[in-house]
């Protein structure tokens, strides 16, 4: 009797040393007793060792961390040196600085294409002698056509807007579908604030009311919102800035991407010296393939352009890779399935890095099952827990072709855009590399993952998801963040 007990007294003492051996994470904890839902789990990636824990198989709405798969996604597809190849054709003749016929901007799928580039490529069509094109300024997007809005924010986007990361999608996008106002103070109190458009002469687009000049050192309150009527936006303005000040600039996301690019692209040819006789229009159908290509520009790297993304949690970057990664695999046009069609790549990602980390992690629960809809996270349908996300982490890490470009897209808090967790000089503010996720509706969401450098010169990985509950839908930023940095600092402090 005493032997066949023997093993289970041994597995049951080898457990309780391995829980021992795991760090707390109190703060997180004090916050769950709160009324909160947390999953959090960090691990060290040498070792496969866990260091501390908390519910972390429990999916939750991961807000912007989902920015990962769809940066992973996009890494193991193209690689990290991947560059988006943006095309103006034609099928006319040019003679005499004259361009018989359409001039058509076939949108590639670039997440990062501006007008600056834009502005290239009319700098190289100027270069060929072209000063007048006599028909039309087409927009091609049929590599992904035309994008259901999915997300309540975007569909309701399509008629009024007062923020920049609704911004409606296409494979012809500039700009992340944002056109920007920008705000020069008078040089005395009381002048009226001017107002300009960039790029100038930007058509179909409206400024109305004004911002006013304040003394010196008025603090800078300005807003925006667009509406559209029909072929005309509007964008409302008011505010105050202080005399004598730089410029201020607003971005607000724009109705129609495809036909805003046209408008882009013909007001800096406009600039170029390039005149259009014809309208701006946006064709749905395959280009044909005897179009010559006139002029054409390479994007930045792929890996520059994560960097981008994961800074300023750019949604419409993150979407537009995710319906790029489908039309790479599924061939044009998948985007009129809409984006969440799109993004079950993204969550066959999730359950691969799923399936081999098992080993080590566990196995997985499927209800509720891993969800991915959107690449963005601006989807409250997302559901991640923080062990599929640190399984992902853990995936990415065995890539030593794709692992640098990913840690290396991830903000250090040191050195981060975002205000909000940065916090001195210490270990939490260098040894860790993240992405942060934050949603207000219908409950608060406060996420955070990434890497975390150990003391041995190792890796780790962690997430932490935090969601308010129906009992208390709102979590106080402070608190949520409060609590990741306090528990993360300790862990860094230990291991």
């Amino acid at each position: 009797m005493q032997a066949r007990c023997l093993l289970p007294v041994l597995l049951a003492t080898s457990l309780a040393a391995h829980a021992a051996d795991e760090a707390t994470l109190p703060a997180l904890q004090a916050l769950a007793g709160d009324q909160a839902r947390v999953s959090a789990l960090v691990v060290d990636l040498g070792s496969e060792r866990t260091l501390a824990s908390l519910e972390p198989k429990s999916r939750l709405t991961p807000a912007s961390v989902s920015k990962l798969y769809a940066a992973a996604g996009a890494l193991a597809r193209w690689g990290p040196d991947h560059r988006f190849v943006n095309r103006v054709v034609s099928g006319g003749k040019v003679r005499d600085g004259k361009l018989a016929g359409d001039l058509m901007l076939i949108g590639a799928g670039d997440p990062g294409l501006d007008h600056s580039r834009l502005s290239l490529l009319a700098s190289r069509l100027r270069q060929r002698g072209i000063e007048r094109v006599s028909g039309d300024l087409v927009i091609n997007d049929s590599l992904f056509g035309p994008v259901t809005c999915l997300t309540e924010d975007r569909c309701a986007a399509r008629q009024v807007s007062e923020n920049s990361y609704d911004a409606p999608l296409s494979a012809a996008g500039v700009n992340f579908s944002n056109v920007e106002v920008t705000i020069i103070p008078g040089r005395e109190p009381d002048q009226p604030a001017r107002l300009t458009l960039m790029p100038p002469g930007l058509e179909g687009f409206a400024l109305r009311g004004d911002i006013a000049t304040g003394e010196p050192d008025t603090r800078a309150a300005y807003w925006a919102w667009r509406a559209t009527d029909g072929d005309l936006q509007t964008l409302h303005l008011a505010g105050v800035v202080p005399a004598g000040g730089g410029h201020f600039s607003l971005l607000r996301s724009v109705s129609e991407p495809s036909r805003y690019a046209g408008q882009v692209l013909k007001a800096v040819l406009a600039g170029q010296g390039i005149d259009v006789a014809g309208t701006v229009r946006v064709d749905h159908a395959p280009p044909d393939p005897d179009l010559v290509t006139l002029a054409e520009e390479t994007s930045p790297t792929l890996a520059n352009q994560l960097r981008d993304m994961m800074a300023y949690s750019n949604n419409y970057m993150a979407d537009v890779l995710t319906l790029g990664l489908a039309t790479e695999a599924d061939g044009p046009g998948p985007a009129q399935s809409g984006l969440a069609a799109a993004s079950t790549m993204l969550a066959e990602l999730g359950r691969r890095a799923n399936a081999e980390a098992q080993p080590w992690l566990g196995a997985f629960p499927d209800d509720p099952p891993l969800t991915l809809t959107t690449g963005s996270g601006l989807s409250v349908d997302n559901r991640l827990s923080a062990a599929d996300v640190v399984s992902l982490l853990a995936y990415m890490y065995r890539q030593p072709a794709l692992f640098p470009a990913l840690i290396g897209s991830l903000p250090v808090p040191q050195y981060t855009p975002s205000r909000s967790v940065k916090n001195g000089n210490n270990d939490f503010a260098m040894r860790v590399a993240a992405k942060t996720g934050s949603l207000t509706e219908p409950v608060s969401v406060r996420a955070y993952a990434g890497y975390l450098r150990l003391k041995d010169g190792g890796w780790g990985a962690f997430a932490i998801l935090i969601n308010g509950t129906e009992a208390k839908p709102e979590i106080r930023f402070e608190d949520s963040m409060g609590a990741i940095r306090e528990d993360l600092e300790r862990i860094l402090a230990e291991y």
